[in-house]
């Protein structure tokens, strides 16, 4: 079920009811690892978490590694300065009723 270098392989299998009260097959958490040393490497325009991990582990599939070294960021791309913009303001409709704050044509709600 997971490659040779996945992080997930060697945890413990688990089972667990789901709302209709089935027992799923599924995978144990995964605690973060102890990290020892440290290494700086300064992110640069364009740099990705695979790539760095080609660069320093020769493996990109290992990005996972430098993500747990760096639990202070949430998301990979928080680490590289790129963290997406979430909005909660646009428009959507779905056949003629609205299901945002306007309907997609009409003047926009002056409150978004």
């Amino acid at each position: 079920m997971f490659t040779k270098i996945s992080r997930y392989r060697k945890l413990a299998d688990v089972s667990a009811p789901d709302a209709k009260g089935r027992t799923l097959a599924a995978k144990d958490l995964r605690l973060l690892p102890e990290v020892a040393g440290s290494f700086r490497h300064t992110v640069e325009a364009g740099d990705r978490v695979d790539h760095l991990a080609y660069k320093y582990y020769s493996q990109p599939l290992q990005w996972w590694n430098i993500c747990d070294a760096n639990s202070e960021f949430l998301s990979p791309l928080a680490m590289l300065g790129k963290e997406t913009r979430v909005s909660t303001r646009f428009p959507l409709s779905v056949a003629g009723a609205s299901l945002g704050r306007h309907v997609a044509g009409a003047a926009p709600d002056p409150r978004c």
